[in-house]
């Protein structure tokens, strides 16, 4: 069976405000589907697609940085969006006799977590030869399938602390820029993503995210 083409209406409201030492925005956000391309199953790595007649996001962001002092500066941002299905329908995952699972409205679309933050605490040496910082990033549970109704298919959300360091020198035209950066400092074990819709005989719907990890780079850059 063909797809059709999804249609989508948003509709945004927004606000800014900045002084020497805040900025900040604001956004509101609604947005209604037709037709939107969804996964209907997934097998042995092997999707198949369905359409949902109709889905609905309304969402709230926030951003800001705070200047604290003339080397420390403070970044945050949170969102928050309830995505879910608008009509019920029908969705047909097994070969053979065609068997209706039904998603009802109301549902919370998979693979979307409801909510998610993240704030750094930079600082900067006073000529800017180098900088640290440390990072946080929350994020909310979500769920694996669009029945929304069994727990073992709803990944818990989670908290992660990073940090970075990184050193600036430059010589003529060119920047030489050294850096560290370690993600999961804490070794935390948690959902990356998820397999939406995994229809196996033993579903498995979560894929873990890696550990503690570790970059290491060195950037050159001029002008000419």
């Amino acid at each position: 069976i063909g797809l059709d083409a999804s249609r989508t209406r948003q509709f945004e409201l927004g606000v800014k405000s900045r002084t020497d030492w805040w900025q900040g925005s604001a956004a509101w956000f609604r947005a209604r589907t037709t037709g939107e391309v969804v996964i209907e199953a997934s097998v042995g790595g092997r999707n198949s697609f369905t359409n949902a007649p109709r889905t609905e996001r309304d969402g709230l962001e926030l951003s800001g940085a705070m200047v604290l002092s003339k080397q420390v500066t403070v970044n945050a941002m949170y969102t928050w969006i309830d995505a879910r299905v608008g009509e019920d329908y029908c969705t047909f995952r097994t070969a053979g006799p065609r068997v209706c699972t039904l998603i009802r409205a109301g549902n919370y679309i998979p693979g979307v977590p409801r909510e998610s933050a993240f704030a750094e605490l930079v600082w900067r040496a006073p000529d800017k030869s180098w900088e640290a910082a440390v990072e946080g990033r929350v994020a909310g549970a979500m769920f694996a399938a669009d029945t929304n109704v069994a727990d073992s298919a709803r990944a818990t959300g989670y908290a992660i602390a990073n940090a970075r360091v990184g050193l600036t020198q430059r010589s003529g035209s060119l920047t030489f820029t050294e850096f560290l950066r370690v993600d999961n400092m804490f070794d935390r074990a948690y959902v990356g993503s998820v397999i939406v819709n995994q229809s196996a005989a033993t579903p498995q719907y979560y894929e873990s995210a890696p550990g503690r990890g570790y970059t290491i780079g060195v950037k050159v850059t001029g002008q000419f």
